[in-house]
């Protein structure tokens, strides 16, 4: 456990930016509701950034954390993110509220209870 601590703020932060990562989520429905697909746009390429800086911070430490399915969930949520994208560059707008509800937010949701689930005992250690 302790060859873990030199990593506590890194876990940390990784912690925080998962919640500021779905306050982005309930931001871009609510741009989306009001039709604001660009604001909506630029909020989840940010989200895109926070899910790969996550995911570059778990990589160091990742041969020391016990068996969990982040590698897996977080190629899923980055594909459906994609598609989103994908879907805005290609002026089809209205897929992206459907997009994120059935598809990104949920693949979200379980990633992020996967990464809290291998990194909150650490802070808590």
């Amino acid at each position: 456990m302790s060859h873990i601590k030199k990593y506590y703020d890194v876990i940390e932060k990784c912690l925080g930016l998962l919640n500021t990562i779905e306050e982005g989520f309930e931001y871009i429905q609510n741009q989306i509701k009001e039709l604001r697909y660009e604001n909506a746009f630029i909020v989840l390429q940010d989200i895109a950034e926070g899910i790969s800086s996550i995911e570059n911070a778990i990589m160091p430490m990742e041969d020391k954390l016990p068996n969990n399915n982040v590698g897996e969930r977080t190629i899923e949520v980055k594909e459906n993110i994609h598609k989103a994208m994908n879907s805005y560059k290609q002026e089809k707008q209205s897929q992206l509220e459907e997009q994120i509800k059935q598809e990104i937010y949920p693949a979200f949701i379980g990633w992020k209870e996967e990464v809290e689930r291998i990194l909150r005992p650490y802070l808590l250690a």
